[in-house]
C-alpha cells in the first residue's frame, strides 16, 4: 500500500464495483419500474445497450492503455478496467505477487457489495433516488480525481520489460 498507483487502483476497482455492479445491478433495475414507471423488462434493455457500448470498447481500451498510459481517464466500464489491472501488473513486475492482485479484485467485490447496501440505504430513508445515484457519483469522482493526478506506470512497466532476460527458445524442455 505504499505505491500510490496501486493504492489509486485499488480505489477505481472499489468504485467500479460499487457503480458499475452495485448500482447498476440493484439501483437502477428499481429507479426504472418504481420511478420511470416501466415494466421490468426496460431495466434489461437498459443493461443489454450498456453491454453492446462497451465491448467494442474493451480492445480499444486495452490499447490506449498500453500506448498512452495507465491513468485511467477513459469514460465507461471499459476503460475502468483495462487501466487499473495494467497498473497491478505493472507493479508487480511480473512477479507472482498473489496478495497483490487478490487485493485489488476484493476492492470491487467490497464495492459491489457495498453500492447497493449504502445507496438502498440512503434511497430507502430518503426516497431520493437522486441521493443515491449521487452518491456512486462521488465515489466515482474521488477516484476520477486519484487517477489523474497518480503517477504514470507505463514506464515503469517498459523499463522492467528492458531488463528481463528474454528465454533462450533452445533451453525450453520438449
Amino acid at each position: 500500500l505504499r505505491d500510490r498507483a496501486y493504492v489509486t487502483a485499488l480505489s477505481i476497482n472499489l468504485g467500479n464495483g460499487f457503480a458499475s455492479f452495485g448500482l447498476r445491478s440493484a439501483i437502477i433495475p428499481l429507479f426504472v419500474v418504481k420511478v420511470l414507471g416501466l415494466a421490468p423488462e426496460w431495466a434489461g434493455y437498459g443493461a443489454l445497450a450498456s453491454a453492446l457500448v462497451q465491448a467494442p470498447l474493451l480492445g480499444r481500451a486495452g490499447r490506449v492503455t498500453d500506448t498512452k498510459g495507465r491513468r485511467i481517464l477513459g469514460a465507461g466500464a471499459a476503460f475502468l478496467g483495462a487501466g487499473p489491472s495494467a497498473v497491478v501488473g505493472d507493479i508487480t513486475g511480473g512477479r507472482r505477487e498473489g496478495p497483490v492482485v487478490a487485493t485489488f479484485q476484493m476492492m470491487s467485490d467490497v464495492g459491489a457489495i457495498a453500492g447497493p447496501l449504502i445507496a438502498g440505504a440512503i434511497v430507502a430513508s430518503t426516497t431520493s433516488y437522486t441521493l443515491g445515484f449521487l452518491t456512486g457519483v462521488a465515489v466515482l469522482l474521488v477516484t476520477f480525481v486519484m487517477a489523474a493526478t497518480m503517477p504514470e506506470t507505463l514506464d515503469r512497466a517498459k523499463a522492467q520489460a528492458a531488463t528481463r532476460p528474454t528465454p533462450d527458445p533452445a533451453s525450453e524442455p520438449g
